[in-house]
């Protein structure tokens, strides 16, 4: 079976900006129909369509992502269970395919103009899942310049909340044009203040095993 949904939004927490946290033109999501009998779920392939994540920040040095999860992690989750209470443990997530296209990530600090944009997110993510690698090949503009992107074609995995372990390619590619003024200035000074429109330097590393 395949689930398909258009026009997504999640607004924002109380307190942050009228823009959504997070919107998608499409989400189409297609699972393994015998995995919803077991406890070990199949995910066949997951694919969004032009995501947008807008990630702010306040003045508390909260964000707007940290929040929505925190009021999402002290819900109830059925009659009788308490507050904050973890679900049981089940088996594991497996996904086959998942490929984000024409995405954009957005960072915004409290108040201080700087930020972090990066557009045209292409990644594709082939049988993932927690406990083993999976191979990954993501490309990106960086601060929504022609110049500035990240590039990554590799293995990452497993994943867990001590450590992302990868090895790979990864090649970024910086012209200073493309820099937020603000950003210049706050880390460069005066160097960077007028960068002109020279060439980018573009840097290249393997790295892992």
């Amino acid at each position: 079976p395949v689930v398909a949904l258009n026009g997504i939004s999640v607004a924002n927490p109380p307190g942050f900006s009228a823009r959504p946290l997070l919107t998608a033109r499409r989400v189409e999501a297609q699972v393994a129909l015998l995995s919803l009998f077991s406890k070990d779920f199949e995910i066949v392939r997951v694919a969004l369509d032009a995501p947008s994540v807008n990630i702010e920040a306040n003045a508390k040095d909260e964000t707007n992502a940290s929040l929505l999860l925190a009021a999402f992690a002290g819900a109830p989750s059925g009659p009788g269970t308490a507050a904050g209470t973890p679900p049981a443990s089940g088996g594991g997530v497996a996904i086959r395919s998942l490929s984000i296209k024409s995405g954009t990530f957005r960072y915004a600090g409290a108040g201080t103009g700087q930020g972090l944009t990066v557009r045209d997110i292409e990644l594709a993510l082939t049988d993932f899942s927690s406990d083993s690698t999976c191979r990954i090949k993501l490309s990106a503009a960086l601060w929504g310049g022609r110049s500035s992107r990240v590039d990554f074609d590799g293995r990452g995995g497993p994943f867990r909340t001590d450590s992302v372990p990868a090895s790979g390619s990864l090649a970024v590619t910086l012209a200073p044009a493309d820099i937020p003024p603000a950003l210049r200035q706050t880390y460069f000074g005066d160097l960077l203040r007028d960068p002109g429109s020279g060439l980018p330097s573009r840097k290249t590393a393997r790295f892992g095993k």
